[in-house]
This record gives structure tokens, sequence and C-alpha cells, in this order.
């Protein structure tokens, strides 16, 4: 006999249950929460309680990590159906005590009845099997919804929606504007590595369906932004030229109109300010002075040499 099949007392779930909390660890989990209050005489304000540390918890559960049991226990905590106390007699202890919410339980069966009951496909022998629905898988976030394709699941025969990607013509506008982008960035980078350009058609379509812009608008943006000293390093997406397009609109318009030469206007002093006080000229002797002064020697000097000869002439 194999030892992996019941020797010992067996952990058991409903896939139902699984489902119901989003996988089979939470249900396991929630039923040995459920198994432990039946038997235990743990009852506090009307309900049976269990509780344990995190670590005599990850013993019963030893095939998840010890970290993955504290996530799941908070998980069900959140869910509502586990229900937190905590009755110790010491203050300091923290151990919490569980028990199970069954109204909670009963609330999230009900509403899960609701929509299996409308959303299973019938099959034979097929009955309470959980079954996957219409579902939409998206490929990509920015293509058109109407381009849409139903293909057939064969290994469930449910039908399932997928979104078709829309290929852009290489004469098309949109493919034009990234095949565009993309050369001026390599004249800047030529390491730059190869785009979707696709997608980056993709992004132009919404450039110019949903924000308006003109495709000569976005030409003329293209250049601009993979030419400024500033933007040719940041611009190097549609995306990023389309989230910064006011921004590099605004700025290529301030850029392009000519700047007023500043015209300095020589002010001139009023007449009181052109007095000098007395304080501050320069003391001296004005030329005008010092030539008069020179006369008056002169003239001096000639009466003296009269006198002196008239007196030698009397002695």
């Amino acid at each position: 006999m194999s030892n992996l099949l019941f020797d010992e007392r067996p952990l058991v779930l409903q896939p139902r249950l699984a489902f119901l909390l989003g996988g089979s660890d939470e249900a396991i989990i929630l039923q040995q929460v459920h198994y432990w209050t039946q038997k235990n005489t743990n009852i506090k304000d009307g309900y049976s309680w269990v509780y344990n540390s995190m670590k005599e918890w990850h013993k019963q559960f030893y095939w998840i990590s010890e970290s993955s049991v504290k996530r799941i226990f908070t998980k069900l905590e959140k869910k509502g159906v586990l229900v937190t106390g905590n009755y110790n007699k010491a203050k300091f202890d923290k151990t919490k005590w569980y028990r199970i919410d069954y109204g909670a339980l009963d609330e999230m069966e009900q509403r899960l009845g609701q929509f299996d009951l409308t959303n299973r496909p019938k099959r034979p022998n097929g009955e309470g099997q959980v079954d996957p629905t219409y579902t939409i898988d998206y490929t990509e976030t920015t293509t058109d919804i109407n381009n849409t394709s139903e293909t057939q699941n064969v290994s469930d025969g449910a039908p399932k929606k997928t979104i078709k990607k829309k290929e852009y013509n290489l004469d098309s506008k949109e493919y034009r504007c990234a095949l565009k982008l993309q050369e001026e960035i390599l004249k800047n980078k030529p390491n730059f590595k190869k785009p979707n350009l696709q997608k980056w058609a993709d992004t132009f379509r919404l450039i110019h369906e949903r924000d308006k812009r003109e495709w000569t608008e976005i030409g003329e943006m293209i250049l601009y932004a993979t030419q400024d000293d500033f933007w040719k390093a940041n611009i190097l997406s549609p995306d990023k030229l389309r989230k910064h397009f006011d921004l590099l609109e605004a700025q290529r318009e301030r850029d392009s109109k000519p700047r007023k030469k500043q015209v300095f206007q020589r002010e001139t002093l009023p007449d009181w300010a052109k007095d000098i006080p007395e304080s501050r000229k320069k003391r001296g002797i004005k030329k005008t002075d010092s030539v008069r002064i020179n006369a008056e020697i002169d003239a001096l000097l000639k009466e003296l040499e009269l006198d002196d000869v008239e007196g030698s002439g009397t002695s």
C-alpha cells in the first residue's frame, strides 16, 4: 500500500468552499478551525473558540510556509468568515482566539449560488461542478474593442472572448509617426533599443483620436521634442510624448516668440545734483589766480630793483 493514502486522519475540504475562499489552503485552514471549535469547550460570550500561536498552527499545515499560514488567517479575517478575540488571562499574552462566523459564510455561499446558477453551462453528470464563465482576455490595453473575435475553448466548451490587436499598415499615419520618432531618437541615442512599432503606432492613434491632436501638430512635436536639449533625453516613447504634450506645446510656443531687445535709458542728473558742495571741491589755487599772483610778483620785483638803484646813488 502507498504511504500517501489515508492511514492517518486526513484533512478534508469541499471544492466549493475552496472556490468560495479563493484557494484550497484557505478552505483547509477554515475547515480545521471548524473542527477544533466543535471539539473544545472554550465557550466565551456564547460562542465556541479555539486559540493557538501561529507556530502551532503551522505544525498542522506544515506543507505551507508559516508566513503563508499567517497571511491566510489574515485573509479569512478580512473576508469576515473568521472572527478573532482575546480571552487570555495574562494581559501581555497576545495569542489570538478564533471562531467562525457561519452567517457570513452562508451569505458568501448564497451570492456564489446566484452567480453560479446563471452562468454555469449545462453538462451531463456535472451538477455542483465549478466551471469557467465568460471572460475577456485583455491582450493589449490600447486596442480597439470593435476588433474582437470569439474563439471556442475546446477543453471545457465555454466560449471565451479575446481581443484582437489592431495591425497598422506601414503607410498609415500612426505607423509613420512611430517610425519617425524612432529615427529621431536614434540620431541622439544610436544604441537605443528597437521598440515595438505597432504598439507605438497605437499610442499615436490615441493621441490623435482621444487627445484630438492634428497629425501635423503631432509631427511638429516629434521634431521639437527630439531636438530640444532637455526633452530629447526624456521623450523616448510615444507614451512620454503624450504625457507631456501640453507642456511641450507651451514651451515650443514660448521659444518661437522673438525675444524683445532690452533698452536701457540713460538717466540725466537734475541741476540740483550737479552742484558740488564746497567741502568736496579740491582745495588749492586756481590757475587764473596763479597767473595774477605771478604778475604781481614780477611787478614787485621791478619796484625793488628801482629802489635799490636809487638808494645806491644817494649814498
